[in-house]
């Protein structure tokens, strides 16, 4: 369903619709530390982002088997940036999803034998990572997977990968927790029972088992999160992670090295994965640190730890990361997503208003090289959640990402310009005063096709009291 208005509307008329929509802000005043300055975190984090999403596409051109470095990993910095509003390629997520499927669905033997798979669990478990952050549904293949997971567990409750490459395929820790929520998300009803014992045994592991790297620490932290362990386990966990952090805001992957975007970008990551509030100080401290890290490319550059054993290709970079490319991409891809998980949104006071004006000055920009936009508000409201309310400037010939689809319902208003509209498979022309309603699950977009900046406004938000519906068949 999908609504399409074409009427003459100024700002004052949009300015009313958005008093209509929301009552809240932003916030004024607050007892939290003072977080890093919102128009740099999400430049920073839009930079990344081009860097591993380019690394992501690339990678299929000159490879054919799947990796955790240039599909997941840029893939979850692909993901937490929409989640947190800021632009991706949304093509290219689908994309490295087809790539993730098209490596496993010829290895079905072998993965209900539970043998032969390059990487063992350790990749498994990045595959089926890849295949929900793509939200893909269970089908053959994924049953497989979680297949060669139970027949693969370690006797004291953990799983490996094949070889140590520090630190990316070094941690038993990070091997199970990815086993944990790959079994979790896949499991159908015939390894229902099968799961829950498998799930039970690495619960007591990672709750006993010694933390020998900050991914170790990290990923116990994830792993107890996830099986629901007791609250004070799980705060245990989390202040081993914290009292690891260094002077300089990051952490280290080994207690002997320095601070690197790798070890605090995953660091980061998880703890507000796992209900730590990115604007608390420590968190900051490690946005800071990742700010002053990251190269004029885009990227933060990790020394390798692991002997290489894969070809590096110059053009997959900008800056050229050489041998150091396999760990720098999930470096990226860890900063940029924590980064991205650090934009702030504008919380609603406490105390109930009649409504609030936003001046433009107080909207946080984010910018691309398809132009920029302003969020004036993200938040909950008194009848909505996640509601997001933005102003829009593209480029001429620019679009801030392909056609695409969510659960939330949406609006856009064009207040400046022409260009194109996509609505449910179908292009009209774009003008001035043109109103486009998309409800959830339908197909949208606007690209400028004109000669001019074209400007407009977008309300996205999902409702309060009423279930989302799931994604029909027909659109996955």
């Amino acid at each position: 369903m999908y609504s399409f208005v074409r009427r003459s509307m100024g700002l004052a008329a949009v300015s009313g619709l958005w008093a209509l929509s929301f009552q809240g802000g932003v916030a004024q005043g607050s007892e939290k530390p003072v977080v890093a300055d919102q128009r740099k975190v999400a430049e920073a984090a839009a930079r990344g982002l081009a860097v591993v999403q380019k690394a992501a596409a690339k990678y299929p051109t000159h490879r054919d088997c799947f990796s955790c470095h240039h599909q997941t990993l840029p893939m979850l910095a692909a993901v937490s940036a929409r989640q947190h509003q800021l632009p991706i390629e949304e093509k290219l997520v689908g994309e490295q999803a087809k790539f993730t499927r098209d490596s496993f669905d010829g290895k079905l033997a072998d993965l209900q034998a539970g043998k032969n798979i390059g990487g063992r669990s350790m990749t498994v478990g990045y595959a089926l990572w890849a295949l929900a952050l793509a939200d893909e549904k269970a089908y053959e293949t994924t049953e497989a997977m979680v297949t060669y997971l139970l027949k693969n567990q370690r006797a004291e409750g953990y799983w490996t990968g094949q070889v140590s490459r520090p630190p990316l395929e070094d941690s038993y820790m990070t091997a199970t927790l990815l086993a944990i929520q790959g079994m979790k998300r896949y499991a159908t009803k015939t390894h229902r029972d099968e799961v829950e014992s498998a799930i039970t045994k690495a619960k007591t592991w990672l709750e006993a088992a010694p933390a020998k790297s900050q991914e170790d620490k990290a990923a116990r932290l994830w792993g107890l999160h996830l099986v629901d362990c007791k609250p004070e386990q799980i705060q245990a966990a989390r202040d081993a992670v914290l009292k690891s952090q260094h002077a300089d805001g990051g952490w280290a992957q080994l207690d002997n090295m320095n601070s690197d975007a790798y070890a605090t970008g995953q660091t980061l990551y998880v703890l507000q994965a796992t209900g730590h509030d990115s604007a608390d100080e420590s968190y900051q401290r490690g946005v800071h640190f990742l700010l002053s890290t990251q190269r004029a490319d885009g990227s933060w550059l990790v020394v390798s730890r692991s002997k290489p054993i894969q070809t590096y290709y110059a053009f997959d970079d900008e800056d050229r990361l050489g041998r150091n490319q396999f760990i720098s991409v999930p470096a990226t891809s860890w900063a940029t997503a924590a980064l991205a998980a650090a934009v702030q949104q504008s919380p609603v006071p406490e105390k109930k208003e009649r409504g609030r004006l936003i001046r433009a000055e107080e909207a946080v920009p984010t910018r691309g090289p398809w132009g920029e936009w302003h969020r004036y508000f993200r938040g909950d409201t008194h009848g909505t959640k996640d509601m997001v309310v933005l102003a829009v400037t593209l480029k001429p010939g620019q679009a801030p990402h392909p056609p695409h689809q969510h659960a939330e319902e949406e609006f856009m208003i064009l207040v400046e310009g022409t260009g194109t509209w996509t609505l449910d498979g179908k292009e009209m022309p774009a003008r001035k005063g043109d109103v486009v309603y998309a409800a959830p699950w339908t197909m949208h977009g606007l690209k400028n096709t004109g000669d001019a900046p074209l400007t407009y406004y977008m309300v996205k938000w999902n409702n309060k009291g009423v279930q989302a519906p799931e994604k029909p068949a027909e659109r996955r």
